[in-house]
């Protein structure tokens, strides 16, 4: 795919990271999609599903991805379902986002205590 730029662009991209590889895929999107949601798509070959949660404002957050993988390896670690893992991630990287940490830097830092 040249770009993609919405939640239907995500779908496709989950879709063919799928038939190439086989593996259940949780595609990010995150603010830098049009809309007024940040959103990531879950696709296991039969579930597709659209995470998704008001966007807190326009900018990426840095840690936003890593904070994701890392919390669906932690769920699945614990032994949730992969769809239930990734929802759980999604909800943990809101609220971080939500929590996030300014500094001097160009960008602002998500907070992992965001969801206590």
């Amino acid at each position: 795919m040249e770009a993609i730029d919405d939640v239907e662009d995500l779908k496709e991209a989950a879709q063919r990271i799928y038939a190439i590889s086989g593996a259940v895929v949780l595609a990010k999107g995150g603010v830098r999609l049009s809309g007024p949601d940040a959103v990531d798509v879950y696709y296991d070959g039969g579930t597709l599903e659209v995470l998704s949660s008001a966007k807190v404002g326009e900018a990426a957050v840095s840690g936003a991805g890593c904070s994701l993988a890392a919390a669906v390896a932690a769920e699945l670690a614990k032994g949730a379902a992969t769809l239930d893992a990734a929802r759980t991630a999604k909800e943990f990287v809101t609220a971080g986002i939500k929590a996030r940490v300014s500094s001097h830097a160009p960008f602002d830092a998500l907070w992992q205590g965001g969801v206590r």
